[in-house]
């Protein structure tokens, strides 16, 4: 009968742990209080060493940028990720144990195989080289000299004596060191083996050497900690006698952690859009869940506490189909605005090449748009002469769709995004024609980065509150509104165009996304301004 089909007498081999599940009270007699290691890739914490969870949340709030803190030992992982659902998750790691006052597992490895202690930068530099090629998170900054500074942490290297090659490596943590464990035990960590090695028996070499030298200390048992479809790591720790205990840790949700709490169906964003794909890698970064649907068409569903919301890049199923309809029809949109005393231009539709020529004559010149829809580089700009007006009737003619002319718009553009009922970025993306520049050249496109330049800050009030009455008059709540105005910080504008499908990345450096996903998810909001006062 294999350890895996005995996971009964694994469960019970628990009860060797004299101070597992007693109290917190008493655990912080026995123990030192809120203990954890660093190991250069992140941190352990060492769960039944905290008085409660709130102390772990804390801690794990302070974890490094693009790091994996793990809490091993953790009590109720359960209730822990019921008092911070939205940044941490259940580690679907395995937890196996070797009795270490047990007989010594065989191993057989090649005789040009030496298993020795990191000693300096040239050792950290090869193991940052091994756990970078292989996907993982590197040590950080001066790690040597940390680990030397922590007795209760030891990294061994396996090594090809012949080439010097460096083959692989584990991490090791003495309990009783690091928090005076009343159970004498160790772990052991992230053990990483080359591709391809030219000597077999690495990864049982390493954990062997491990164990014997934990073993020598007078240590009573070894856990290791290993990924649940590691399958390889899982078969040898049974092979040397490690047997599963009920041990189980927890990590925040992060961007180095995304594939272990992410299906595999959500982590194929690679063929998205640059406007899509900033969107999913800030949720993904935020703990949020995304499924990919149709990547080249951006759609994507993103999930969290149990809420869901469909994407269509930064179009979402809360706008509805009215109010999509209404930003894309020029005459409607137009229409709603003005009937709030929003500015926007004089324009009417065209059916005649005599209504073309009565609505020209006012104004020094017009501009000939699609009357529903992108233009998709269909506008006729900056008509100005009988020869401009009689060109632009035959394409009218010619064409199926319904068009509206627009009296020409002189002066600088703004894109003012507008998410939840909060102007919360402005950018020049560009500059309309003036009266005395050639005719019919195009303006930059909406959410365009060329020439762009932040203004959120110096967005006069009244720019800000025309957009807000025009969110509302749309029924949008995520919109970017293309004004054209003589300055940011000038009172003068009109709205040209809106945009329901607006490229949030292209308002940088104002922090557009997360403030979208929070408003996608009001919950996000909390946790992340609770997570920022710790």
């Amino acid at each position: 009968m294999s350890n895996r089909d005995n996971l009964a007498v694994d469960f019970q081999s628990m009860a060797s742990l004299k101070h597992w599940g007693e109290s917190p009270e008493l655990a912080e007699k026995t123990m030192k209080r809120r203990s954890l290691v660093h190991c250069g890739w992140g941190r352990v914490l060492f769960g039944h060493t905290y008085a409660d969870h709130q102390a772990l949340i804390e801690d794990l709030n302070d974890e490094d940028q693009l790091r994996s803190d793990v809490v091993f030992y953790c009590r109720e992982p359960q209730v822990l990720v019921s008092k911070a659902p939205h940044q941490l998750f259940i580690d679907p790691s395995l937890t196996y144990r070797l009795d270490l006052s047990g007989s010594k597992p065989e191993v057989t490895r090649s005789p040009r195989l030496r298993v020795r202690t990191l000693m300096g930068g040239w050792d950290e530099y090869n193991i940052n080289k091994l756990l970078l090629d292989l996907g993982r998170v590197d040590l950080g900054d001066d790690f040597t000299h940390k680990m030397f500074a922590d007795p209760s942490l030891s990294v061994l290297i396996a090594e090809d004596e012949k080439s010097g090659q460096l083959l692989g490596c584990v991490f090791g943590i003495d309990h009783k060191l690091a928090f005076d464990d009343p159970d004498n035990g160790s772990s052991a960590w992230s053990l990483a083996v080359v591709e391809d090695s030219p000597l077999s028996g690495v990864a049982s070499a390493l954990i062997s050497e491990l164990a014997k030298r934990f073993r020598e200390k007078g240590r009573q048992f070894l856990d290791w900690s290993i990924v649940h479809d590691e399958q390889d790591d899982c078969l040898l720790a049974e092979n040397m006698g490690f047997a599963r205990v009920p041990v189980y840790s927890v990590k925040n949700r992060n961007a180095v952690n995304e594939p272990l709490y992410t299906s595999e169906a959500e982590c194929q964003p690679e063929s998205l859009s640059a406007q899509a794909l900033p969107l999913v890698e800030q949720a993904r970064r935020l703990g949020i869940s995304v499924q990919i649907h149709d990547a080249a068409r951006d759609l994507f569903s993103l999930q969290l506490a149990g809420q869901s919301v469909r994407c269509k890049g930064a179009l979402t199923e809360l706008t509805s189909a009215v109010a999509l309809q209404v930003c894309e029809d020029l005459h409607i949109s137009n229409s709603l605005l003005r009937g709030v005393d929003v500015a926007v231009p004089a324009q009417c539709f065209i059916s005649t090449k005599k209504a073309l020529e009565e609505f020209a004559k006012p104004f020094i010149s017009i501009d000939l748009l699609p009357a529903v829809g992108n233009d998709d580089g269909q506008a006729l700009l900056g008509l100005k002469t009988e020869a401009d007006l009689e060109a632009a009737w035959h394409v009218v003619q010619s064409s199926k769709l319904q068009w509206v002319a627009r009296e020409s718009i002189f002066g600088q553009k703004i894109d003012v995004l507008v998410i939840g009922g909060d102007v919360f970025a402005a950018k020049v993306g560009g500059r309309f024609l003036d009266h005395s520049e050639p005719c019919r050249e195009k303006v930059i496109s909406p959410g365009s980065t060329h020439n762009s330049e932040d203004v959120t800050q110096r967005l006069h009030p009244v720019i800000k509150r025309a957009a807000l009455m025009a969110s509302q008059a749309l029924g949008v709540q995520v919109v970017a509104l293309e004004m054209t105005v003589a300055s940011a910080c000038q009172p003068d504008y009109k709205v040209t165009l809106a945009n329901p499908r607006p490229a949030l990345n292209a308002f940088a450096p104002q922090p557009v996304i997360e403030h979208w996903l929070k408003f996608l998810f009001p919950s996000l909001a909390t946790a992340i301004e609770m997570k920022r006062t710790f």
